[in-house]
């Protein structure tokens, strides 16, 4: 059976006939819808009408629920609650009646087909992240799933030891021993910035192969609908369509919101089960979608039509202008992994639009993140549902100037100190205000990140922009990092590194800059701010209102810094976030509203300003158009070693396979070992040859270790281990585990164990962790963590169990959790033994949530601790000093000293 399965069509009526062209195309037997027919769209009613035409597989989603008033819809936001109240209107009775039949589940033998999630289907609840998938996965026990409601298509993979994984909408063959959550996207709303068209699924039964398509409809046709309407709301593809296409200044976010309403896990259904059957069935095949050829004679009509309408096209042509471009997808290349794999995606901006169906990726969109969330796809032409001739149509709006991203790097080399300053590749020269004079170099030489050489900086000097580019402004379009090195040898007064304000009171901008500390000794501070060009209501300084200042972190005289400043514009979707880092450790952070801000770069870029002082040096100054991480920086060098390349995930030996190594050899000698993006490695039975290097795990990495012969694999120092951006280290040893010195580079988990096997096993922690990331500890089976180091990593600390396992964390000697806030989670308890101390830094906050763990209290105190901030479930403790007296989660003969954060 080869299945169609569409949701989200959001009453867009050119999508939806766009997507029932594609059937045909493509030998559809059934159709499933997963809800959501109408609601944000313009054409409900037809819609609906069309849809039933096709198929009666429905599931109900909460805009239908809400459509028909069977939910209460007040927790919609602003856009979707204006929609439901104008679709109310719009329906008739038996529409009406119909959404009210349907149930919110179809059930097809080892197929679930759900608008939202598993757990509760009519909670209509958002499976956004692993977490959330993992627990639908564990309340399900289908196949797989297909679901709707968050617009987004991806698949959740849980594999047979458990473990789920995320993967992005390329093609895949599903594994018999794995179980599925499939996210369809949505046909009427798409909301991924890197592809704007319609979206649905292709699932066949026989070979469990699984193709999401993409199909282009008509943007301007949907346009027309929803300008004849009362609706206030400009969906997300209109707009990207009106700033990439048409060159209009439009608030475009970089993704949609994926919250339509707020839904907490602890809610309950919305939908009573007595207004709506829980379960359904599929209701067979229907004829619309019948494989017969066409008559002869239709085709001789549309052949006869078709020369019209090239003849009226070339005397349109002849006697106007040009046609703009329109957002056209390259066909996709042949192909499928048989396993998991991804078309590459490609993009261009064509002089005539085409509609053919195809199988690529819309250009990424540069733009302001905004609330709400009612958004949707770029297109071409939508095909004709009943015809086999395909023609585009016109669009007479001038072509789009579409922005490359940038990067710039100013080298700062002494042959510039009396020139213009001019980055590599001959890019974005700056003009010279002041000459600056060669000096010794700041950066390391070779350059950590990419081996170049470095022989000198500059000091003294001014370079400037001569006008605004636009490229540099920090605004609600886009993200950008600045990094590079700088050495005071006097602060006297303000100084200026680099930005686009040099001086205050001269219109908005953003600079970097450095000024003496208030302690009266040779420090000074440095500082990120943004002035929006006029002073807020009751602000004495407009600086001070915008700033990422690091208060914590004194700069001293002639001593050499690497800086960078990062805007992530889209952090939130009203807000992005400015932050600073000193030697790739953040050290101040600040949320900006994007209504502080302007989508113009009113002045130009300057290196260096009037009042410097002369001992102000820069060295290797670099301008990236994304929100860098700190291992991105070219403070961090590229990681060199043996690296993991092939991966098998039911060989719980893996690592021993020399196949899966670069080279064709496993890891052995000085080597320092890598794990691959997104690889995963087992060690169980065969112990893995000892290597003296470190092991890295790179961004979404994983490595199960399942018995004691596995733990040769962890480094004892010098070498360490490093951990990137969601990597994982499963120790599953049935013995006690001692760790070495560990590095982490972003939010990395450790998990104490996995099944019963490692039953009430210590995992001690004897090497200091550093790094700018954050620390997640998973323990389960009554495991013991241990922490004795001095450890200075400064993204935060969490322990948890998802396996809903007791276990505690214990902190004795001068062993502390990092230097940002800890949250003890859901059966997990904290020991801080006697003679510890300062385990938590005074200004961070200390949060406890749900079940103790391992002991009888959330929080044993047998040392004196103070923190900044003390929560329990959510509810602010306040100011004062807390023990086993005052509160019922604390026990032990010690105090917690709550003096608030200032």
């Amino acid at each position: 059976m080869r299945y169609a399965i569409v949701s989200d069509i959001h009453a867009n009526f050119p999508a939806w006939e766009a997507v029932l062209a594609d059937f045909r195309e493509c030998k559809i037997e059934e159709v499933v819808c997963l809800g959501d027919v109408v609601g944000y769209g313009p054409k409900p009613a037809e819609v609906l009408e069309a849809v039933r035409a096709v198929t009666g597989n429905f599931v109900m989603g909460n805009h239908d629920a809400a459509a028909v008033g069977m939910m209460d819809y007040s927790i919609f936001n602003d856009h979707a609650r204006e929609a439901i109240e104008w679709t109310m209107g719009q329906l008739d009775e038996a529409g009406k009646e119909f959404l009210s039949s349907v149930p919110l589940a179809i059930e097809a033998g080892d197929i679930l087909f759900v608008h939202a999630e598993i757990e509760e289907p009519g909670r209509f609840g958002y499976i956004s992240d692993l977490e959330v998938a993992q627990r639908n996965l564990e309340a399900g026990k289908h196949f797989v799933t297909f679901i709707g409601h968050t617009h987004l298509p991806k698949v959740f993979e849980m594999d047979i030891f458990g473990e789920v994984t995320e993967f992005t909408d390329g093609d895949l063959t599903l594994d018999s021993d794995s179980r599925y959550i499939v996210n369809v996207g949505s046909v009427g709303e798409p909301r991924n910035p890197e592809d704007l068209r319609a979206r649905y699924v292709i699932y066949d039964t026989e070979t469990q192969e699984l193709e999401f398509r993409r199909v282009e409809f008509d943007i301007l046709a949907y346009r027309k609908d929803l300008e004849a309407t009362t609706l206030s709301m400009r969906p997300f593809f209109l707009r990207t369509y009106e700033f990439t296409v048409e060159g209009r200044e439009v608030v475009v976010s970089q993704g949609g919101s994926l919250m339509d309403m707020k839904v907490g896990r602890g809610s309950v259904s919305l939908i009573s089960s007595g207004q709506v059957a829980s379960m359904g069935q599929l209701t067979g095949t229907h004829p619309v979608l019948a494989s017969a050829k066409p008559s002869k004679a239709p085709k001789i009509m549309l052949a006869v039509a078709a020369v019209l309408v090239i003849c009226f096209g070339l005397y349109l042509y002849m006697d106007k202008p040009k046609e703009a471009p329109v957002v056209q997808h390259d066909k996709a290349p042949e192909g499928k992994n048989p396993k998991k794999g991804k078309a590459e995606k490609v993009t261009r901006v064509k002089e005539k639009p085409k509609s053919d169906v195809s199988e690529s990726k819309a250009p990424e969109v540069e733009g302001d993140p905004v609330s709400g969330t009612s958004e949707d796809s770029p297109k071409a032409d939508a095909p004709d549902p009943n015809s086999e001739k395909v023609v585009a149509a016109k669009v007479d709006k001038p072509k789009p100037k579409l922005v490359e991203p940038v990067e710039a790097w100013w080298r700062m080399d002494g042959a510039s100190a009396n020139t213009r300053l001019v980055a590599v590749g001959e890019k974005f020269p700056l003009d010279v205000v002041k000459r600056g004079k060669e000096w010794k170099p700041l950066a390391p030489n070779p350059i950590p990140l990419n081996k170049e050489e470095n022989t000198s900086s500059l000091k003294i000097g001014i370079w400037q922009e001569a006008k605004p580019s636009g490229q540099f402004g920090l605004n609600s379009k886009k993200s950008f990092t600045f990094e590079g090195w700088f050495l005071a040898g006097k602060f006297d007064g303000a100084a200026f590194l680099v930005g686009t304000r040099p001086k205050a009171g001269k219109g908005r901008g953003w600079g970097i800059y450095l000024k003496r500390d208030s302690s009266g000794k040779k420090l000074g501070q440095i500082g990120f701010f943004y002035d929006p060009g006029k002073k807020d209501p009751g602000q004495k300084d407009s600086e001070q209102a915008y700033g990422a200042v690091a208060n914590e972190a004194p700069v001293a005289v002639g001593k050499e810094y690497h800086f960078a400043v990062v805007w992530d514009h889209d952090q939130r979707d009203d807000a992005g976030q400015m932050r600073l880092f000193l030697d790739g450790v953040q050290v101040a952070d600040r949320v900006l509203s994007h209504a502080s801000l302007s989508s113009k770069q009113s002045n130009p870029l300057s290196v260096g300003a009037e009042g410097n002082h002369p001992s102000l040096a820069l060295d290797e100054l670099r301008y990236s158009q994304q929100a860098l991480a700190p291992h991105e920086f070219l403070l961090r060098p590229s990681v060199a070693g043996l690296r993991m390349i092939k991966m098998e995930k039911s060989n719980r030996d893996s690592w021993m396979t020399k196949e899966n190594w670069e080279g064709g050899e496993v890891p052995k000698g000085e080597q320092t070992v890598i794990i691959g993006t997104g690889m995963t490695a087992h060690a169980e039975s065969k112990t893995p040859p000892k290597f003296t290097g470190s092991l890295v795990l790179e961004n979404n990495a994983k490595v199960y270790l399942w018995g004691e012969k596995g733990s040769s694999v962890i480094p004892k120092k010098p070498a360490k281990l490093e951990m990137y951006q969601n990597s994982r280290l499963i120790i599953d040893s049935p013995n006690n585990m001692k760790f070495g010195p560990v590095e982490l580079h972003a939010q990395a988990e450790i998990w104490g164990g996995f099944s019963t096997k490692s039953h009430s096993m210590n995992r001690q922690f004897l090497d200091p962790i550093t790094g700018p990331g954050k620390l997640v500890i998973n323990g389960v089976n009554k495991n013991t963590i241990i922490f004795e180091a001095k450890n200075t990593f400064t993204g935060g600390f969490v322990a948890h169990s998802t396996q809903k396992e007791k276990f505690k964390v214990i902190v004795r000697g001068k062993g502390n959790l990092g230097l940002s806030d800890v949250t003890i989670g859901e059966n997990c308890s904290l020991v801080l033994e006697k003679n510890s101390g300062a385990v938590i830094v005074n200004d961070a906050t200390l949060r406890l949530t749900g079940k103790p763990g391992l002991g009888t209290s959330k929080l044993r105190l047998d040392s004196n601790e103070s923190v900044g901030r003390f929560v329990i479930d959510g509810e602010d403790q306040g100011v004062g000093k807390f023990n086993a007296g005052s509160h019922e989660d604390i026990s032990g003969t010690g105090t917690l000293d709550v003096r608030g954060i200032k």
